[in-house]
């Protein structure tokens, strides 16, 4: 027992253990009954669960002398049907005389045995499960086994007397009805051919089909597994026969008790003594593996190991999943299948790592981060391996290297900054959780450039899953820098997401989905620092939501998706915002102009002490002179007319003092919308840079603009035809989206 309990990893010896597999040998509770449910039934379910066998089994009964007349009607012409449907009943009553009974009533002889057969089966198993309600963990071993043991027999029997009932019903048709009634079935014109077996052999068969399907069903029962198990291990004489009478013994000696079901020794001191009887089990255990050559000392050698756990020793489930992993290394280079043989092991080294996690144990995550490095190297020797083990557990490796570091372990997070940087470089240890999201967010930025695609159409979901496993540690790294309080964390996830989001030009499912996550995260990162009240969190929002409007990149749902996933943003903006307040929104980056723009923009900062619509219009005139600017501004375009006209924008009744600047130069609210719907436009067209002739549409599509009212007034045209006339001239596209 000593030992089952060492194999089981337990403290107390159940008999369902015995059936479960290595892996499922933990403390629980008991396992539910199969064809029994433990929920209390009122007294009309009851009475429902009795009559309800013997009204199915008469529902078969007339369903199938139905089903025999309309056989008879497909079988039989129309003009001998009578006669058969008459052959037909007379059969039936050849039946009823077979079973005694007589009379007028006596056609109901087999109706009352079907009722009086299953009603009987119904009631039965209503009492049984009446008495199965109580919990197990308050039934003895032997009353519980018991219950298993009527509840195998409850789920057994409607099968086996199915089974045995079909063949009998078959058998007396088809070796005593129909041969009486052969001749009259070929007057009808139905002929009856002879029956392939004798009767012998058709009574043989019934009775080896009811053994089997007796069997089957058996087995599927936690009480039939327990039976062929146990017999294995008694002629293996490791168990007596008389299990439960032996265990039972023992706790009338006073060397076990029971609890909760099972049996356990009542001193540990006498677990001890048992399992460390034998002083070649501390001498296997601290051998090299691969001194142990034999595979039955490798076997002994995990018992031992297993007896430890058992013991509650301090680090024995991870010296235990060490050895397994060993074993599994010694199996990939000395077997001729090595590669089957090394699964194998690597799988049950697997188990006992789960084991080690579960019951946390110092240091677990850094010794199954080393494992899983270890198996993702074995697994590149073989190509299917190569192509689907190592992938995946080197991704598994980065998450416990992760969790080392979380939980405190030292060097995890060294070690995991060295596993993603390939030790391949020179740079210095990562010392913060943000430090290593930044280099996780690179990693992620490397794979998300890298699109080459595989020619083989069965390894192209690695790039899915590598993709989803690298932005899950990278969000969680960024998450664990923003719990633990590091400076600057949150405004740093931010930007570092957003720019994830625009790199890259991937237009897959995987891509676009993963983007949309991206730009997601970002802006719920951003309103969580405006609900933290942080300094500027709300400019860094709307930035945030600046460039997922203005993107050229793709994602998942499209402007849908955005316009749903920005309304909590957007809300918030709206709802933080003062009346009159300036607006967080930033002009675009220098570089979303082209040469001619940015060269107008910086013209038109240097030359005055605030940047309008006019000036910048009149800049881009005197900067641009390859474009036809005769009927939109038929002067000289050195002369300063234009921003001598109107050299300011008329403020509208909402504007208010905006703190945005160009090259440290004030713009007016008129000028920074303008910028802002041109970047906008370039965008949604698919433009690198704002042109010279789409900024110029900018700056006098607004009626505030200087410019706008200075080139209507000078040649006495509508803004409507100014505008028109830059969509001929100088854009040369009236298709544009606006």
């Amino acid at each position: 027992m000593a030992l089952l309990l060492a194999r089981t990893a337990s403290a107390r010896l159940c008999w369902w253990r015995l059936i479960g597999r290595p892996w499922q040998r933990v403390d629980g509770p008991s396992p539910p009954y199969v064809a029994l449910a433990r929920r209390r039934r009122r007294w009309w379910q009851q009475l429902g669960a009795v009559l309800g066998w013997p009204v199915a089994g008469l529902a078969a009964l007339a369903g199938g002398g139905w089903l025999a007349h309309r056989i008879v009607d497909v079988l039989v012409d129309a003009s001998k049907r009578e006669a058969a449907h008459d052959l037909l009943d007379r059969s039936g009553a050849q039946v009823v005389a077979d079973l005694g009974g007589t009379g007028p009533l006596g056609r109901l002889l087999p109706v009352l045995l079907v009722t009086a057969v299953l009603a009987a089966v119904g009631t039965v198993r209503t009492v049984a499960r009446r008495e199965m309600r109580q919990p197990t963990e308050s039934v003895p071993p032997r009353t519980l086994l018991r219950r298993h043991r009527t509840s195998t027999l409850l789920t057994v029997a409607p099968w086996a007397l199915g089974v045995a009932a079909f063949g009998a019903v078959s058998g007396y048709l088809g070796y005593r009805v129909l041969p009486r009634t052969a001749p009259q079935w070929q007057a009808v014109g139905v002929t009856l051919e002879e029956p392939r077996l004798t009767p012998a052999q058709w009574w043989t068969s019934t009775v080896a089909a009811v053994a089997v399907i007796a069997l089957g069903v058996g087995l599927r029962t936690h009480w039939g597994r327990f039976v062929v198990v146990r017999a294995g291990l008694v002629l293996a004489r490791r168990l007596p026969w008389r299990t439960i009478g032996f265990l039972d013994d023992a706790v009338t000696s006073g060397e076990l008790r029971v609890v909760g079901g099972g049996y356990q020794f009542r001193d540990p001191d006498r677990v001890r003594a048992l399992l460390r009887g034998d002083v070649d089990q501390a001498d296997l255990r601290s051998m090299p593996i691969v001194e142990l050559a034999a595979r039955r000392q490798l076997a002994a050698a995990d018992l031992a190991w297993r007896q430890e756990v058992a013991l509650g020793a301090a680090g024995a489930r991870i010296g235990w999943a060490r050895h397994r992993a060993e074993w599994a290394e010694l199996s990939a280079g000395r077997h001729r299948s090595p590669m089957p043989r090394w699964v194998y092991r690597s799988t049950s080294s697997a188990f006992a790592w789960a084991s080690a996690v579960e019951a946390a144990e110092p240091g677990v995550w850094s010794a199954l981060a080393g494992w899983c490095d270890q198996v993702a190297r074995t697994g590149r020797r073989w190509r299917l391996s190569r192509a689907v083990i190592s992938p995946t557990v080197a991704q598994v490796a980065r998450f416990a290297w992760l969790e080392a570091a979380i939980r405190g372990e030292p060097g995890a997070l060294a070690a995991l900054g060295d596993l993603v940087r390939r030790r391949d470089g020179d740079e210095p240890p990562v010392e913060s959780f943000t430090g290593l999201a930044h280099l996780l967010g690179a990693d992620l930025a490397r794979h998300l450039d890298a699109g080459d695609a595989t020619r083989r159409r069965w390894l192209d979901w690695r790039r899915p899953l590598g993709l989803s496993a690298r932005f899950g540690i990278t969000l969680q790294a960024w998450a664990v820098a923003i719990d633990t309080g590091e400076p600057a964390s949150r405004s740093g996830a931010a930007v570092a997401l957003i720019d994830l989001a625009e790199t890259g030009k991937g237009r897959g499912l995987s891509d676009r989905l993963l983007r949309l996550l991206l730009f997601h995260t970002a802006v719920q990162v951003r309103i969580a620092a405006v609900t933290a009240d942080e300094p500027d969190a709300a400019a860094g929002l709307a930035e945030t939501v600046r460039r997922w409007r203005h993107t050229r990149h793709r994602w998942f749902g499209g402007r849908l998706s955005r316009w749903l996933l920005l309304l909590p943003a957007e809300a918030l903006l709206a709802r933080g915002a003062p009346e009159g307040a300036p607006s967080t929104r930033r002009p675009p980056a220098p570089e979303r102009f082209a040469e001619q723009s940015l060269r107008a923009l910086d013209t038109a900062a240097a030359e005055g002490p605030v940047v309008t619509c006019g000036r910048v219009f009149g800049a881009l005139i005197r900067s641009d002179v390859y474009a036809d600017w005769a009927r939109i501004w038929p002067y000289d375009p050195r002369s300063s007319r234009l921003v001598e006209a109107v050299d300011t924008d008329v403020p509208d009744a909402g504007d208010a003092p905006t703190p945005q600047r160009w090259r440290a130069t004030p713009v007016t609210p008129a000028l920074a919308d303008a910028l802002g719907w041109a970047d906008a436009v370039a965008t949604r067209n698919g433009m690198d840079r704002v042109p010279p002739g789409l900024l110029a549409l900018a700056l006098v599509r607004d009626p505030r603009s200087g410019a706008a009212r200075c080139l209507t007034a000078v040649q006495g045209v509508t803004r409507e035809q100014v505008m028109s006339r830059i969509r001929q001239d100088l854009l040369r596209a009236v298709t544009l989206q606006e």
